[in-house]
């Protein structure tokens, strides 16, 4: 059977500030962003299995909602979102890709394509397991 993909793009607008560091100078102050969050899940296509797909498209797309939009749209992710709230993550766009890698991983076992947090003011990022079937730490490696 042939292997097919599946991917569902979300957006959310959220809050951040990074320490007051000289690696960060120039944006240690509340900024906002609107991102885009594209997760594709990977699986084998079986015409025979109902619908036809990899998964069910309104289970993704209710699943996103609940993990990804919801829990970030309108959200300063320093202040409400663990495990930046307890400081000891820095929001960067690759810290915001493990976080939604490690809020998806058990939910979705077909989750197996690099996560893309995108700020289109700066650069993609994304996470993946070097070993798609593993979830331990973060994005899945060991």
């Amino acid at each position: 059977m042939p292997t097919a993909y599946l991917t569902r793009i979300v957006e959310f607008t959220a809050t951040h500030r990074f320490p007051d560091t000289p690696e960060f100078a120039g944006a240690t102050d509340d900024h906002s962003h609107r991102y885009k969050c594209a997760v594709t899940v990977k699986g084998v296509f079986d015409p025979a299995r109902g619908g036809g797909g990899v998964m069910s498209l309104p289970a993704l797309k209710a699943l996103l909602q609940r993990e990804v939009v919801a829990r970030f749209d309108g959200r300063h992710i320093n202040k409400d979102i663990a495990p930046f709230s307890a400081g000891t993550w820095v929001a960067t766009g690759e810290a915001l890709a493990v976080h939604v890698w490690e809020r998806l991983a058990g939910a979705l076992p077909l989750l197996r394509i690099p996560r893309r947090i995108v700020n289109p003011a700066i650069a993609p990022a994304a996470c993946a397991p070097t070993r798609p079937w593993s979830r331990s730490g973060p994005c899945g490696w060991k």
